[in-house]
């Protein structure tokens, strides 16, 4: 079955030169010690919870620590009419020193 929500972490630096909607899933003690670029935090709980007024006119990216929990947000979210993607492995794909430039 093939995911049409899912984006190989590769393409990252590219996507960050957009204007369009990042957010970290991770919880604010994670995000604190080391985040992204341009992405905003609302723990995964806080979005299910309360969840944010977003655009439907621009993609929204999502990360978490593996990837597991923002997959399954992005589909949600796609099937709400949004235009929703999350990164193959999560945070944890990208936690390796060649990958300094995007921190």
């Amino acid at each position: 079955m093939e995911n049409n929500q899912l984006i190989n972490i590769d393409k990252l630096p590219e996507l960050l030169k957009h204007d369009y909607t990042f957010i970290d899933l991770r919880d604010s003690l994670q995000f604190n010690k080391v985040h992204l670029q341009k992405f905003i935090n609302i723990p995964y709980e806080n979005f299910i919870n309360n969840p944010p007024h977003l655009s439907k006119n621009k993609p929204i990216y999502l990360i978490c620590y593996s990837g597991k929990r923002s997959l399954e947000l992005a589909k949600q979210l796609t099937m709400q009419g949004y235009d929703a993607y999350s990164f193959n492995g999560g945070f944890y794909a990208i936690e390796h020193p060649i990958n300094n430039q995007l921190y």
